[in-house]
């Protein structure tokens, strides 16, 4: 890569880490504030899908809005990002963690999440660009997990969320200090035709209920630990060896590329997505719990790289990647609101079937055919 790609990579990895990155480290909030203020899951479930629909909406509205977005909006949805995520350490109840958690990623999150992916999107090589960026997302996680319950981060709930304040602070300076253009085209006669929109709404669609279901079985994994018999100290070691052992997934699109094609991958990570859901239920020490969350992890980054690649390869400019980011946080929203009131219902033992669900659906939804006569109606990248 040469030095402007590099720099590409680099901002979209940054940009990516704050506006997703508390995504990732969700179980561990999740479960510390079950812990501390003794909220039902069903208020879990909507703190996380109030955060996740904000900024789903926020990144509809960057995507709508890319003409007037520049450093000077980095630079304010990074500075609520600070806040938000430090503010949360002085919640004491359900209402005010709903709210700063909603507001933290309308007004934070969403914009970076939105950017991140536009400009990742927008390398030479995307498959290999998601593959860095998302990459460097989970090996950041990773490290909060464990770093979460030393004395180094004695904020309770906020001690996952304190560091992406610093994070945020970081890409604040760079947006202060540098001047950066978005790599923003204008759409193609070609953009424009029956097939490609076809195209485009399918690969969406398909990324929302992937994302659904796996942020379904991804959000209730701590709370999970009484009905495994098992505690939690060995769930959060567990979550953190996965986010490490899953980053192998990530190797795959970087070697690979397209030269399977996308459907392949997709098909043997939702497989493994809806194996890994049955074994971690199945399981009660903790060796399976993390075999199980390791083929989750792999499956959701092999999964998450071909799926927003496929998008960003029918613009070659990376349009329509700030509309990948906008269904994976709706699917991420909608995933834990579907799975909280299931298991609420029914408990634990619907969650395989919901994820079932929802992964064979957005399987089906990628792998169906443009309708006939449009042009490049398979989903491959673009020679670059």
């Amino acid at each position: 890569m040469n030095r402007r790609e590099i720099s590409t990579v680099a901002l979209g990895t940054l940009l990516s880490v704050c506006g997703s990155g508390p995504f990732y480290v969700a179980p561990a909030f999740l479960g510390e504030l079950q812990r501390s203020l003794g909220l039902s899951l069903g208020q879990l479930g909507m703190i996380s899908g109030a955060e996740n629909l904000g900024i789903a909406l926020a990144c509809m509205l960057t995507s709508w809005r890319l003409g007037q977005v520049d450093r000077r909006v980095i630079f304010m949805a990074a500075m609520v990002c600070v806040g938000g995520n430090a503010l949360i350490a002085f919640a004491t109840d359900f209402y005010q963690v709903l709210a700063i958690r909603a507001l933290t990623g309308f007004f934070g999150e969403g914009p970076l999440y939105a950017m991140g992916y536009l400009i990742l999107g927008s390398a030479r090589s995307p498959d290999r660009a998601f593959g860095i960026g998302i990459g460097v997302v989970v090996i950041c996680a990773a490290i909060v997990f464990e770093a979460a319950g030393s004395p180094l981060l004695p904020f309770g709930p906020a001690a996952v969320l304190v560091p992406y304040a610093g994070f945020a602070v970081i890409l604040a300076m760079i947006s202060a200090l540098t001047r950066y253009t978005l790599p923003v085209v204008a759409p193609t006669g070609e953009e424009s035709a029956s097939g490609v929109r076809f195209r485009v709404l399918a690969a969406l669609m398909s990324i929302i209920l992937w994302s659904a279901a796996a942020a379904a079985f991804w959000a209730f994994t701590d709370t999970a630990s009484a009905t495994l018999h098992v505690d939690q100290a060995a769930i959060a070691h567990a979550l953190s060896v996965a986010l490490l052992v899953g980053l192998v997934g990530m190797v795959v699109p970087v070697l690979l590329g397209d030269r399977l094609g996308r459907a392949i991958p997709l098909g043997l990570a939702t497989a493994g997505l809806i194996v890994s859901c049955f074994l971690f239920l199945g399981g009660g020490d903790w060796v399976q719990l993390a075999i199980a969350l390791s083929i989750q992890q792999f499956s959701w980054n092999v999964a998450v790289v071909y799926q927003l690649a496929g998008v960003a390869s029918i613009d070659a400019g990376g349009r329509y990647s700030a509309y990948g980011a906008v269904a994976q946080i709706g699917g991420m929203a909608a995933g834990p609101v579907i799975a909280g009131a299931a298991l609420g219902l029914h408990g634990y033992a619907t969650l395989p079937f919901v994820v079932m669900a929802l992964g064979l659906a957005a399987f089906t939804l990628f792998v169906l055919p443009a309708p006939s006569g449009s042009r490049n109606t398979r989903l491959k990248a673009d020679e670059a």
